[in-house]
């Protein structure tokens, strides 16, 4: 489940991102999911790169990525959240 539960998170996030017009040069895991040292109730850490983002601080690359509700991170978290849930 772990390797997959990363591609469908990438797949997501380029996905989202399409949809607001924000390029992605890469998707980036790290941390215990990313090294298969997680446990059940691990988060997954992940950086988005995207040009979009460069000289923006972090409060406005967040907001770049809420401009349509909901943001970015949520709808990873409600996408990872059904699939823990009902797929696993």
């Amino acid at each position: 489940m772990a390797a997959q539960l990363l591609v469908d998170i990438d797949h997501l996030l380029r996905e989202l991102c399409a949809e607001r017009a924000i390029p992605v040069d890469a998707v980036r895991f790290f941390g215990s999911r990313a090294l298969g040292t997680a446990r059940d109730d691990s988060d997954v850490d992940v950086a988005l790169i995207s040009p979009t983002f460069e000289g923006k601080d972090i409060f406005q690359r967040a907001a770049l990525t809420k401009e349509n509700s909901p943001g970015v991170g949520e709808a990873v978290r409600r996408a990872v959240r059904y699939r823990i849930l009902f797929r696993e």
